[in-house]
């Protein structure tokens, strides 16, 4: 269960790296060298550029690039503003590219920025590794054609596809939507607890990505809109809350009442303890019970305002696996 990744991130990749048909040679080779880290979206600015300048001050760093969570989200605005629009909220992560001077100091500038604070939640991609293992490997897989270039008959199949896909996709987020908001209407509250904010995030879609299946995809992404696309491409919904709770309500507090309730009825999967960076701390909790999971974040930064009051978000969807 990936809370802040959303759906289409695997279909968007597909389209940035169709082309126009054919094949294509790759040769992968020590210059092919990079380091891919996707910061959890809960790792503080604060941290995330201590990294960064950990990373820059490392000798074996030839170079690097960070892109920030909102230059990411700019990025997808601009190629496809209508999946952006839709979006209630950012769920990109930043991330940091090295290019180290060798090959085989990647998973030395990975262990030293674990030191430096890299959180065991973010993504690490070490291509290097691969590079050095198979210096002459060459990909000759037949790259996606685009919807221009498939047949009338082949447009066609799709189009027949898609829309018994989409009217499936509706169904299953209708009824996942329902059940979670039913789940979270029967959590008991702390109280002077307010809803301020209800978010739908679309969950990522299994698939073989397969030529074919590559090719249906681009022609769903032409095809479809905002909501209708996350409808189409996703398998599970997950519904985040943003509740307010009074001034004097601290973290702590929270999570002394969520445990002792929610203990009685639900079983506890995990919790993890951090501190923001004017000391207070930082909870996040998860429940579980059959496959239906829970969690709250409490005292992280939710990206909700309200004069006066705290914010903290509760969630759920049915589990995955991965922490309920």
């Amino acid at each position: 269960m990936n809370m802040r990744w959303i759906a289409p991130v695997g279909m968007l990749a597909v389209a940035l790296s169709a082309g126009c048909g054919g094949h294509t040679s790759i040769v992968q080779t020590e210059a092919d060298c990079v380091v891919r880290f996707y910061f959890s979206t809960s790792t503080p600015k604060n941290e995330i550029r201590a990294i960064v300048k950990a990373a820059k001050n490392d000798p074996r760093v030839a170079a690097l690039t960070f892109t920030s969570a909102e230059k990411a989200l700019a990025k997808l605005k601009k190629k496809y503003p209508e999946l952006a629009g839709s979006l209630s909220s950012n769920p990109l992560p930043a991330s940091l590219l090295i290019r180290p001077h060798r090959a085989a100091d990647s998973a030395r500038i990975v262990t030293s920025l674990h030191r430096h604070g890299l959180s065991a939640s973010s993504d690490v991609q070490d291509r290097c590794q691969s590079a050095l293992a198979k210096p002459t490997r060459v990909d000759t897989t037949p790259l996606a054609r685009g919807p221009e270039q498939l047949s009338t008959a082949e447009r066609k199949r799709f189009e027949l596809r898609l829309q018994r896909d989409l009217a499936a996709g509706r169904a299953r987020k209708h009824a996942q939507i329902t059940a979670n908001r039913a789940t979270l209407n029967a959590l008991p509250l702390i109280a002077g607890a307010r809803l301020e904010r209800e978010a739908q995030n679309p969950e990522s879609k299994d698939r073989s990505w397969s030529i074919a299946e590559q090719e249906y995809g681009l022609y769903a992404l032409e095809k479809l809109q905002g909501q209708d696309f996350f409808a189409w491409d996703s398998s599970g919904w997950g519904t985040f809350r943003i509740y307010s709770v009074p001034a004097a309500v601290t973290a702590t507090d929270v999570r002394t009442f969520v445990i002792d309730q929610l203990s009685k009825r639900w079983l506890p999967a995990g919790e993890t303890r951090s501190s923001r960076a004017d000391g207070n701390p930082m909870f996040d909790i998860w429940f579980a019970s059959g496959k239906r999971c829970v969690w709250y974040m409490i005292g992280s930064n939710t990206g909700v305002k309200v004069a006066g009051r705290r914010t903290l978000e509760v969630a759920t969807d049915l589990g995955r696996g991965s922490i309920c």
